[in-house]
C-alpha cells in the first residue's frame, strides 16, 4: 500500500523535524543529523518495550541533539525501558537514570545516582576511583 507508506513516512519527516526534498526520498540521500532522526522516529514509532540507542547524537549539532532527546526522553516516560550507550559522558550525565560502565568486558560499576565524569572516566580506564578526589 504505496499511499500509506508514503503518508507514514510524511508524519515521521514532520513529527521528527527531518529535512527532506520528499518523503519518497532515499533515506540515505538524507545528511547525517536527517538520518539520525529519521532513524529514531522509525524506532520509536513501533512502541518497542526496550529500545537500544547506541551513540544517536555522535556528530549532531545541538538542535538535533536536544530535538532525539526530547523524543527519548518522552519515550522512557511513557514507560519504554531505554539503553543509550554513548562514548560522550556528559550525555550519559545529564540523560540517565542509572549508569554503568563496563571495563574489559567486565561491568566494574552500576549506580542509580548522577556520578562526575572524572569518576567515570576512571572508571573507564580500569583505574580505582576510590582514592581519586573525583571519587564515586
Amino acid at each position: 500500500d504505496r499511499e500509506s507508506i508514503v503518508a507514514r513516512c510524511r508524519d515521521l519527516v514532520a513529527r521528527f523535524a527531518v529535512r527532506t526534498s520528499s518523503p519518497q526520498a532515499s533515506v540515505s540521500s538524507l545528511s547525517g543529523g536527517n538520518r539520525q532522526r529519521f532513524e529514531v522516529g522509525r524506532a520509536l514509532e513501533s512502541h518497542p518495550a526496550v529500545l537500544v540507542a547506541h551513540n544517536v547524537c555522535r556528530g549532531l549539532d545541538l538542535m538535533a541533539f536536544a530535538e532525539i532527546h526530547r523524543h527519548l526522553s518522552s519515550y522512557a516516560r511513557s514507560g519504554g525501558a531505554l539503553l543509550l550507550i554513548s562514548s560522550d559522558l556528559d550525555e550519559l550525565l545529564t540523560t540517565c537514570d542509572r549508569l554503568a560502565v563496563i571495563h574489559a568486558g567486565r561491568l566494574v560499576f552500576t549506580s542509580p545516582k548522577q556520578r562526575s565524569a572524572a569518576a567515570l572516566g576512571l572508571l573507564m580506564a580500569g583505574k580505582s576511583v576510590s582514592t581519586h578526589p573525583a571519587g564515586v
